[in-house]
């Protein structure tokens, strides 16, 4: 089975976008992920954290 970006990567090319134009758009769809996806765990945690530091002060 192909992953998901040797699809994109070959519907692309066949649209007639270059290999090198392919592989710049996929690793900056990477990085933006990334950068999102650790955003979202670092708020996560830090109400994590708040909600911890709330419970053990009312208990």
């Amino acid at each position: 089975m192909k992953s998901a970006f040797e699809t994109i990567s070959e519907k692309l090319e066949a649209g007639g976008m270059e290999k090198d134009e392919i592989d710049e758009l996929l690793g900056k769809f990477l990085e933006e992920e990334a950068f999102d996806y650790v955003e979202n765990m670092t708020k996560l945690f830090k109400e994590y954290l708040k909600r911890q530091k709330e419970d053990t002060l009312s208990a």
